[in-house]
């Protein structure tokens, strides 16, 4: 029973999967309030017709055979891993089904708007044209609302028994303004709106999927937010908005839709004004011919694309410390101390050396696994980078204890360096100014060979050629391109490999045959431009969510999309991070000498004596509250656990109470007094701060020190204090 309606809820899982990348929307824009801020629309595979019924999507769903396969993977989890569900779960499970099921059959929409009031929540409305389904649909949405808690009365409306809505609120918000669109009452509705009907040109003609995001819009309306408000997060937000150039930005519009058997999208990133900041940097010149040629015609999976990680870089940290100079300093001795654990300056030796194109390619001769593919770049600084890799070698192998098996090999003039991690090779190399990153050392000379010698490329596929035609593009930013019917055997032999990695032999008779299925797949692919708009994109595949069954599923998806972008926020992150890190470090040794200065004055009123305790020292009229606590704590938390503590200084129990939750060092100095010993230690920090790096340490003479972990540990169980392992 329980897998009965689940058709449908394959089907949309499939589809959204397939869709995330473009964030593609749906009709119904008629009955769409215009102050729409995101739109999304589904035009139903009823309304579909002959387009849907000889798609490559309506014959794969057919010899996939979602239901049945999803009842077995049910009752097979069931019957391995026993328990029982409760009652509820298959009436449940039903009623879910039978939503999706009416979502991909009928015309569908979200509608998310803004209020005038900004101290109003935004509205967050589903829309269904179910039709004769209506009542249907009711009944199951009132059920699950039911189920949940909620009074359906407050959440669902139906309009002409034919349209179902969806949202908290039905006589205020979102929902209400809908049924004005419904009913008639109002006739301003996103489809006359002018500015949305032009984001539209040039999208796919017949659209199945229509997505709409009014980023100009939504910073509009964060402005006035965050004008009304007075707290830190609202003051964060012009140099955020700034910093990212949001103001800069018009819309986000996807369409998609069938054209023959295949799917096609269209996507665009709508920009006002001139290209300043962030968005001149990212915008990106045609790929040269050199890029082509580093790709072997045998390719069945490969992708391009730009990304200045120097350049944004450089930007955003210039623009943070506009807008917050304080975070300077800390943020140079972040650096500093980077320099001296690993021997490279951040910025110089590794962020300039980084170059701006990356290309990743998979052949036949790459068998399954996600690091079965080769990486090549070209780097601004080829022997930076090789420093680099250098250097992140040496971390792996001392961050696993020397369990990272390390050799290198001479090939030409380039040492090619291969590793092996928890039983998987590794290997890169720096050649001829490009450098080289796959899984087995074959793999490095067949890619370098071929970028020295290759006589054919990439240009040389007729598939590749046709893909490419069919987009339109000529001169492309950035493209990827997959021969699905080629990756669809890897991808299912990677999903019985991992089925057998946890041991779930009685589910791989399940995963259907790739033979089965390859004739409803074709090669694809995807192309970016620049012009003077904005940024756009055209795709085609299989069908929505091909990707699963003809690359290597998520994995591939993450890489195509975020290879560069993942390089970028490695390095910018962490340095940032390291900056305020270093700030954290810094204010909690001035912490600790300031607790260690009330310690000598204390000790000269008693005799040489230290205090009994921190309480001692928390209840004096000359310590604040702050000084006690971590500087990681901030913002409305640090305001609310300084609002808890006693207002009356001589409730020594308030006090103890709220050190012992609060406080971020643990006190040694009880019976002994203050004599300049620098072997003592009087105070440390709690472990499990500062990234586990090491702590703070307050010393018999007063000073406080920064020492590393491994250190601080020998030290603290020196002096007897009793560690975690």
């Amino acid at each position: 029973m329980i897998g009965r309606h689940f058709s449908g809820v394959f089907l949309v899982l499939l589809f959204m999967m397939g869709s995330w990348r473009e964030a593609k929307g749906q009709p119904l824009a008629d009955l769409i309030p215009s102050d729409a801020v995101l739109y999304l629309g589904w035009k139903g595979v009823d309304e579909l017709g002959e387009d849907y019924a000889g798609s490559n999507l309506a014959g794969f769903s057919k010899a996939f055979q979602g239901r049945a396969l999803i009842k077995k993977v049910f009752d097979g989890a069931l019957k391995k891993f026993g328990g029982e569900l409760p009652p509820q779960f298959g009436v449940v499970m039903n009623a879910v089904g039978r939503v999706m099921d009416y979502s991909w059959r009928r015309p569908m929409a979200i509608y998310v708007g803004l209020p005038k009031n900004v101290n109003n929540p935004p509205s967050f409305v589903l829309l269904w044209d179910a039709a004769k389904q209506a009542e249907a649909l009711t009944l199951d949405l009132e059920g699950l609302l039911q189920l949940a808690g909620a009074d359906s009365k407050d959440w669902i409306r139906v309009v002409d028994k034919r349209f179902v809505l969806l949202g908290l609120g039905v006589n205020e918000g979102g929902v209400f303004k809908l049924i004005q669109t419904l009913t008639g009452k109002n006739n301003k509705t996103l489809f006359r709106d002018a500015r949305f009907k032009a984001s539209l040109e040039g999208g796919v003609k017949r659209p199945a999927l229509v997505g709409y995001l009014d980023i100009e819009k939504g910073v509009k309306f964060y402005d006035r937010f965050a004008a009304a408000g007075d707290d830190l997060d609202t003051k964060m937000w012009p140099p955020i908005r700034d910093a990212l150039r949001l103001d800069g930005f018009r819309q986000i519009v996807w369409t998609s839709g069938f054209s023959g058997k295949s799917w096609v999208s269209r996507s665009s990133v709508m920009l006002k004004g001139k290209k300043t900041g962030l968005l001149k940097i990212w915008d990106d010149a045609p790929l040269g011919q050199d890029v082509y040629k580093l790709i072997p015609r045998s390719a069945t999976w490969a992708n391009v694309s730009q990304f200045d990680v120097n350049a944004v870089y450089v930007e955003i940290r210039d623009r943070i410390f506009k807008a917050f100079p304080d975070l300077k300093e800390g943020y140079e001795i972040g650096l500093e101390e980077v320099k001296e654990q690993i021997g490279l300056d951040l910025e110089k030796d590794i962020i300039d050396a980084i170059g701006s194109i990356w290309t990743v390619y998979r052949t036949p001769e790459m068998k399954s696994g996600w690091r079965q593919q080769m990486i090549v770049h070209r780097p601004r600084d080829a022997k930076k980078t090789a420093k680099m890799m250098d250097m992140l070698t040496q971390l792996m192998n001392f961050g696993a204890e020397g369990a990272v098996k390390v050799t290198r090999e001479q090939h030409g003039d380039a040492v090619i360096t291969s590793l092996v991690v928890d039983g998987e090779p590794l290997a890169w190399t720096v050649a001829d100014g490009y450098l080289y990153f796959g899984s087995k050392v074959a793999h490095l000379k067949s890619a370098i060979k071929h970028a020295r010698e290759g006589r054919t490329n990439i240009k040389d596929n007729a598939k590749f050629v046709a893909v490419m035609r069919g987009l339109g593009v000529g001169r492309p930013t950035s493209f990827v391109y997959v021969d699905a019917p080629k990756e669809l055997n890897r991808v299912f032999s990677d999903w019985r490999e991992l089925l057998d990695q946890f041991e779930l032999d009685e589910f791989k008779k399940l995963v259907p045959k790739a033979e089965n299925l390859a004739k409803y797949f074709e090669a694809s692919g995807r192309a970016a431009w620049v012009d003077s708009k904005g940024w756009h994109s055209r795709a085609t595949s299989s069908f929505p969510g091909a990707e699963l069954f003809s690359s290597q599923g998520p994995l591939d998806l993450a890489t195509s999309a975020v290879t560069p972008t993942a390089v970028a926020i490695s390095v910018l992150l962490p340095s940032l991070g390291n900056a305020n890190e270093a700030v954290n470090r810094t204010v909690c040794a001035s912490n600790m000498k300031s607790i260690g200065t009330i310690m000598s004055v204390y000790s000269a009123d008693n005799n040489g004596k230290l205090p009994d305790s921190l309480v001692d020292m928390a209840a004096g009229k000359f310590a604040s509250p702050k000084i006690f606590l971590c500087p990681s704590v901030t913002g409305r938390k640090q305001e609310a656990i300084l609002k808890a503590f006693p207002k009356n200084r001589m409730d020594r129990m308030g006090i103890a109470a709220w050190l012992e939750k609060h406080c971020n060092f643990v006190y040694l100095g009880k019976g002994k007094k203050w004599d300049g010993d620098t072997n003592v230690i009087l105070m440390y920090e709690k472990l499990g701060r500062h990234n586990q790096e090491g702590i703070n340490i307050l010393f018999g003479d007063g000073s406080a020190r920064w020492v590393p972990m491994n250190q601080a540990r020998r030290l603290l169980l020196k002096a007897g204090v009793k560690l975690p392992i």
